[in-house]
């Protein structure tokens, strides 16, 4: 069995054992089936059309979004950037650590340095599919200009960005992967309070402003997403015995 919680389990040991990939097809489905739910959208709900290579670069970016974790998860970031905020010789500050774009430089990285082309495997997609998986990763800010040569893909698909990892409002299939994952590892159960495919299933395109947009009668829903997030952060992720156990 793998655990996922490591230094959170001195606090609350893990109740139920987690594998790396859960084929549960309940609330607990592993993140490579997440990003599916949101991808296979009919016409009617999906005016711009999402094509296969699309779903695949959704996909990918699932996979790979955490490849950038180091030891310990967001605790090594803690000390990454502790380090970085010294200053350099030449008196310029360093750029913070960001595991999501340590993630897209790692699968340049194992793209180049094992010489895989990607074409080979998968000849549906090119380098700039590729470019586009590590946007679908890293995410993109409101205000960031699209880069449709770099990408391939016009800006009316700049949804597709919310799916992984959501720069706009933080609802996304990473944070509801984890939900799922950690509480099952943790108390033996996922969430029911948190319907993600309720939400999920409320998903709708708005193409006038090019973003995932979600049904009035879930906003409470939606709520229990941060309440929840919140609850974990408080009892588990920081809560003193976890920060304790991992201080050198």
């Amino acid at each position: 069995f793998i655990r996922h919680l490591r230094a959170v389990q001195l606090k609350s040991p893990a109740k139920a054992p987690c594998f790396e990939e859960c084929d549960s097809d309940e609330d607990g489905t592993r993140l490579k089936h997440r990003p599916l739910s949101f991808d296979e959208i009919d016409e009617e709900r999906d005016p711009e059309r999402i094509d296969d290579k699309d779903v695949l670069c959704v996909e990918l970016a699932g996979l790979t979004h955490d490849l950038g974790h180091g030891p310990f998860s967001h605790m090594f970031e803690e000390y990454m950037n502790h380090s970085r905020s010294q200053e350099r010789a030449d008196g310029q500050k360093r750029k913070p650590f960001c595991h999501e774009e340590m993630s897209a430089k790692l699968l340049d990285q194992l793209l180049r340095v094992n010489n895989i082309d990607i074409a080979k495997y998968t000849p549906r997609l090119n380098r700039k599919d590729i470019e586009f998986v590590k946007i679908l990763m890293t995410g993109l800010a409101d205000n960031a200009r699209w880069q449709e040569d770099k990408w391939g893909r016009p800006e009316s698909k700049r949804y597709l960005l919310e799916i992984v990892a959501n720069k706009r409002n933080g609802l996304d299939v990473d944070k509801f992967d984890y939900f799922c994952r950690d509480s099952l590892s943790m108390h033996g159960n996922i969430p029911a309070h948190v319907p993600v495919m309720r939400i999920i299933g409320s998903s709708r395109i708005i193409p006038a402003k090019s973003t995932i947009g979600y049904q009035e009668k879930t906003a409470h829903d939606i709520l229990k997403v941060f309440q929840f997030r919140t609850t974990m952060h408080t009892e588990a992720y920081q809560h003193h015995t976890t920060k304790a156990s991992l201080v050198p």
